[in-house]
């Protein structure tokens, strides 16, 4: 059972790095060529990448103090799809260029 664990725990680091590339590069990326008169909702944007940052400082030191980590796991799937449908929303709806993102989260939750 430590095993599962472990490998769950090592899973788990690699969504979290994997959120705060994202996170940065992208989104400080679309700011900086698009420019910030592209998004009608910038204020709500930028209150959602610092939501994401906060909340991944939770995440790490959650991981690092509970035991049963398996519920951490799904809540940051959860949250994380209701970022990513709050990012569709705010930048276009079904138009959205973040709309991959809720595929990017259906294989991060079957890994």
């Amino acid at each position: 059972m430590s095993e599962d664990i472990s490998v769950l725990k090592k899973k788990l680091k690699a969504l979290i790095a994997f959120r705060i590339i994202f996170v940065t590069l992208f989104f400080g990326s679309s700011f900086f060529f698009l420019g910030f008169e592209r998004f009608p909702y910038i204020r709500s944007i930028s209150y959602l990448i610092i939501f994401l940052f906060m909340a991944t400082i939770i995440y790490i030191y959650l991981l690092e103090r509970m035991r049963d980590i398996v519920p951490l796991a799904y809540t940051q799937l959860v949250l994380d799809v209701i970022f990513e449908i709050f990012l569709i929303y705010f930048t276009g709806g079904i138009d959205s260029w973040f709309s991959f993102t809720l595929m990017l989260s259906i294989i991060a939750s079957s890994v």
